[in-house]
């Protein structure tokens, strides 16, 4: 057997078998990245549900005092692009308090709650005729029926992605409180 004919691999076989093996571990790194950006969004999106369901309940609760309900209904605020709600004066823990005072308690523990559990969380509580806009196929932050009381009381939650400037362009959870 001739000396140039040795058993092995030439250089060209060992840099293609390296560019398939990496183009595999890239692949599934794309994958990996991808599942990982699936799994914060839906935990974002379950914490926007359990946060809109509690207010959605305790706006049902308060159906009985509409005092309440509408001073609740002017509530938009957005996390992201305003400063750390402010606490009330007066705490209504181990008090009475007025209507008005358990509404600035009540929606500086939302406001708190929103700023902690979604990422530059908004929330919005409106009345709304018809929150869900066609020419988009998307829920709309705007309240078609602002100050009419006879429409359905919405509440409107969402958040920004982790990417830098990202504003929740549209409600990502919306549910009806009252008809």
């Amino acid at each position: 057997m001739p000396r140039h004919c040795r058993a092995g691999f030439s250089l060209l076989e060992v840099l293609i078998a390296l560019s398939v093996l990496a183009a595999g571990v890239l692949g599934a790194l794309v994958f990996l990245l991808m599942t990982l950006r699936t799994a914060q969004n839906t935990e974002r999106q379950s914490q926007a549900l359990h946060l809109a369901s509690d207010i959605a309940e305790r706006l049902r609760g308060s159906a009985t005092h509409p005092e309440i309900v509408e001073l609740l209904a002017g509530l938009d605020y957005d996390a992201g692009a305003s400063a750390a709600p402010v606490r009330p004066a007066v705490s209504c823990h181990d008090r009475w308090c007025s209507a008005k005072q358990l509404v600035e308690v009540e929606l500086y523990e939302w406001k708190m709650r929103i700023r902690a559990e979604l990422s530059g969380g908004r929330m919005r509580i409106c009345h709304d005729e018809m929150p869900w806009q066609e020419s988009t196929g998307a829920w709309r932050w705007d309240c078609g029926s602002a100050g009419a009381a006879s429409a359905p009381l919405w509440v409107k939650v969402g958040w920004r992605d982790r990417v830098a400037g990202a504003t929740p362009d549209a409600p990502g959870i919306v549910l009806p409180v009252l008809p």
